[in-house]
């Protein structure tokens, strides 16, 4: 017998082998809490938009802050930069950097939207960017601000749909 077959078959074997015990979850870890949802879609295209998030108050105890993204279906082929709580009217965002959470690339999008997918969900590790926010004069604890900015120059026609945006407390994976 040869030295592929006898593999092959190894591997066969341990992909057919059922587990003897199910996984068991770790007692002290959180279930993810959910902290604000927005109120609609959000709708992109060649200019900046703005959702706002109505947050609750929480005990993060130690936890990390997610921001979800979900459902992301459209026709664009540009990114988006994200950042939360930039003031109003700002048109300088590589000046806000400290306010930067993340890329929403729509790589794939196009894709994943054909034949009536769900379309791609992004999750961003938040933290840093809302204790940054926190330790400044104007923090609002009520209210979470996320602005979502084209990379480049968009074409006019460039469009997609995130169909919900939250913010999630969870423990940090480990």
């Amino acid at each position: 017998m040869s030295k592929s077959i006898i593999v092959a078959t190894a591997l066969v074997l341990a992909t057919c082998t059922p587990a003897t015990s199910a996984p068991t979850a770790k007692p002290d870890v959180k279930a993810p809490e959910l902290l604000a949802t927005s109120s609609a879609a959000v709708e992109l295209g060649p200019k900046a938009v703005i959702t706002t998030l109505a947050l609750r108050e929480v005990e993060l105890g130690g936890r990390h802050l997610y921001l979800n993204f979900e459902d992301i279906t459209g026709t664009a082929s540009t990114s988006y930069g994200v950042y939360l709580d930039v003031a109003p009217g700002t048109t300088d965002f590589e000046a806000q950097h400290v306010l930067f959470v993340g890329t929403l690339s729509m790589y794939g999008v196009r894709e994943a939207t054909r034949d009536g997918q769900k379309g791609v969900t992004y999750v961003h590790d938040v933290t840093s960017v809302v204790a940054n926010l926190q330790s400044t004069k104007g923090w609002d604890p009520k209210t979470l601000s996320v602005t979502i900015v084209p990379i480049g120059d968009a074409a006019p026609t460039t469009k997609a749909t995130i169909r919900t945006v939250r913010l999630f407390a969870a423990d940090q994976p480990k």
